[in-house]
């Protein structure tokens, strides 16, 4: 497939002012049918998801048009779908390792779209690869067995250069693999993203080459976020589903920051931080314990100023510029109930029946040729991976997205344990010397160890702002490459052979052209 032009990009992710404004007529779907993915012959759980127009009331004027998902369990524990409040966040999924999943997803958008389910090891087909778009009207079924460790994962929509309009549309859910045993902590979620709506109360949506930053911060679908929480220990489950913002996490007070998982799971032991760094589409676990009377009644969670994720000229496309301080949300103590009732999953042993996941120590992507998985050992790059740019778009190693194009150095091994690196070199501007910016990389199909960071030392400075924030600690799916910078990560590549995705997870760079697929072959 010949790679698309700038003019052929623009073309198709233009959207009309009137697009946005009036909603589509619901188009008439078929429950049944679509393209299957590998299907367990019993699965634990059933659930109805839906891809849906809506018209929601964010702010006094005329509704807002939204997109985003519903789901309801059809068979199996009711608790496992949980509605969330807030237009911009839910349904909430809960599964527990080994449960067989089996989702009927119906699409009833005016576009094709995709589920993909972030951060877990499921069959190529049941990735949401562009490749398997869902016509309008139309359904697919994606079937996997959860094999990954307990932790904080999402879905969201994967539609070839429309993902950055679907998402901040409102496509997000939250998927968690349940703890094995409980924690004895409240568990809040805390979906962070930025928004822009205009005078008539439409959402605006750009692409360029900054990425989409919106003029507000809205925190569970709603800006100025404020919660009420019971005075107990929580763990504050937060993912940055922005399209292209990164975050600088602090407490207000400068206390530092307990950190008990991040996207994989639960770090082998907390870690203190002053700040956390969170780029597109990574998430974390921060303990706060509102319980304690010597810190206070009202916790402010913000983001800090840092520099050194652009060395572009800002065109003045928002208000909030990349790297600007600002409040994120407001913890007010008092008593009552959890502000998030999850009810309880079945009791007894985790509610899959094992038969595609063994009962001993399990790690996600782990090795079939039985090399310990996970090491952190840095060394000499297998392979290495040049982000860019040119023509107004992103590159990787000099290439642009093919739907099924695999290159020779994009072929991998099953079960090959190996580290890539990605080298932020951006591009020369001539007189104005290199241009660049931080990236988001995302591997789909495994979890890995961050091994080595190279930051250039002309930047020190810049780097010196993000430094202590980079959770490079515990297991990874995205990992912030700042410009200049080289960072190395070790995956094995098991379970699954097929065609997977490796991008940019800031949106609008990977609409433009900064991904990629993989293989792995036997």
């Amino acid at each position: 497939m010949p790679t698309r032009s700038r003019r052929q990009f623009l073309s198709l992710v233009g959207l009309s002012a009137g697009a946005i404004a009036t909603g589509p007529a619901v188009i008439p779907v078929r429950r049944a049918g679509g393209h299957p993915s590998q299907d367990p012959s019993e699965p634990d759980l059933v659930i109805g998801l839906e891809a849906v127009v809506e018209h929601v009331q964010l702010r006094p004027g005329a509704p807002t048009e939204i997109w985003r998902y519903r789901a309801a369990v059809e068979a199996g524990d009711p608790a496992a779908v949980v509605d969330l409040p807030g237009p911009f966040t839910g349904p909430l999924i809960r599964v527990r390792r080994g449960d067989a999943i089996r989702v009927d997803f119906v699409n009833r958008l005016p576009e094709r779209t995709t589920v993909h389910w972030h951060g877990l090891n499921v069959p190529d087909d049941a990735d949401g690869h562009p490749r398997f778009a869902v016509d309008p009207g139309a359904s697919y079924t994606y079937a996997f067995t959860v094999r990954n460790a307990p932790g904080p994962y999402w879905f969201h929509p994967h539609p070839d250069m429309r993902t950055g309009l679907h998402t901040y549309m409102g496509q997000v859910g939250l998927l968690w693999v349940e703890d094995a045993t409980p924690t004895g902590l409240v568990d809040l979620p805390l979906v962070v993203q930025d928004r822009t709506l205009a005078a008539d109360n439409r959402l605006v949506y750009r692409q360029d080459m900054m990425g989409m930053l919106g003029d507000e911060i809205w925190v569970n679908g709603r800006p100025d976020a404020v919660f009420d929480v019971p005075p107990a220990r929580h763990r504050l489950r937060v993912l940055n589903g922005s399209n292209s913002r990164i975050y600088k996490l602090a407490w207000q007070t400068g206390a530092p920051l307990t950190v008990l998982g991040t996207d994989g799971g639960a770090l082998d032991a907390p870690v203190r931080r002053p700040y956390a760094m969170l780029a597109p589409g990574q998430r974390l676990d921060l303990l706060a314990d509102f319980g304690d009377p010597a810190a206070g009644r009202r916790w402010v969670l913000e983001s800090l100023p840092f520099t050194g994720a652009s060395t572009m000229m800002d065109a003045g496309t928002t208000t909030l510029p990349l790297g600007s301080r600002f409040t994120l949300a407001t913890f007010r103590v008092a008593g009552g109930a959890p502000p998030l009732y999850l009810p309880a999953l079945a009791n007894g042993v985790p509610a899959g029946n094992g038969r595609n996941v063994g009962v001993g120590p399990h790690r996600p992507g782990r090795a079939r040729a039985g090399r310990p998985y996970g090491a952190t050992q840095d060394r000499p790059p297998d392979r290495t991976f040049t982000l860019g740019m040119q023509m107004g778009g992103w590159t990787i190693n000099g290439r642009t997205f093919e739907i099924e194009g695999v290159a020779a150095d994009e072929v991998v091994r099953l079960g090959a344990d190996e580290v890539w690196e990605f080298s932020n070199q951006g591009a020369g501007m001539g007189g104005m010397g290199r241009m660049a910016m931080a990236h988001a990389m995302h591997l789909h199909l495994v979890q890995f160890r961050v091994v080595g960071r190279d930051p250039d030392p002309r930047f020190a400075a810049d780097h010196a702002t993000v430094r202590d924030g980079l959770l490079d600690d515990g297991w990874r799916d995205t990992v912030l490459v700042m410009p200049f910078e080289r960072v190395r990560i070790r995956a094995t590549f098991g379970d699954f052979t097929g065609l997977y995705l490796y991008h940019c997870h800031m949106l609008e760079h990977e609409d433009m052209g900064m991904m990629r697929n993989f293989r792995v072959v036997p």
